[in-house]
C-alpha cells in the first residue's frame, strides 16, 4: 500500500466520523470523492458512498473528482455514478451542486450568479 491509499483512507475515515460529528450543522464537506474511493477500494460499490447519508443529515456535502486520469472520472462521472447507485431526486443533485459554490472560493456575486444559473438550467430541463 503506498501513501496515496493510506492518505485516502484516513481522509475517508475523517469524513466519517466528522459527519456523525457534524450532525445537521451547516459546515460544506466537499470531500467525497465516489471514484476514486472505489478504486482505492475505500468502498466496495459506489452505493456504499456517504454522500445521500450526508444530505439526509443536512450536512452541506459536495461531489468531486480526484485526479481524473488516474482514477477515471471528471466531476460529471462522479454524478452519474452516484446518482444512479444512491438513486439521488432531482432535487439532491441541484443541491449538490449549489453546495460547490457556496462552499467556494468565489466571491458573493460569482457564487448569486451561478446559483441562478443552476435555477435557470433546473427550470428549462424540469
Amino acid at each position: 500500500m503506498t501513501a496515496l491509499p493510506l492518505y485516502h483512507i484516513f481522509a475517508f475515515t475523517v469524513n466519517m466520523l466528522a459527519f456523525y460529528w457534524l450532525g445537521a450543522r451547516n459546515i460544506l464537506i466537499p470531500n467525497p470523492r465516489p471514484l476514486s474511493n472505489l478504486k482505492l477500494c475505500v468502498i466496495d460499490d459506489i452505493a456504499q458512498s456517504p454522500v445521500k447519508r450526508m444530505l439526509d443529515a443536512g450536512i452541506s456535502a459536495t461531489v468531486n473528482s480526484d485526479d481524473p486520469a488516474y482514477f477515471g472520472g471528471y466531476v460529471n462521472e462522479n454524478y452519474r455514478a452516484i446518482a444512479s447507485a444512491l438513486d439521488l431526486s432531482r432535487d439532491e443533485l441541484r443541491t449538490l451542486a449549489a453546495n460547490s459554490f457556496r462552499g467556494s472560493f468565489l466571491d458573493e456575486a460569482a457564487k448569486a450568479h451561478l446559483l441562478a444559473e443552476i435555477d435557470l438550467y433546473d427550470a428549462h430541463f424540469a
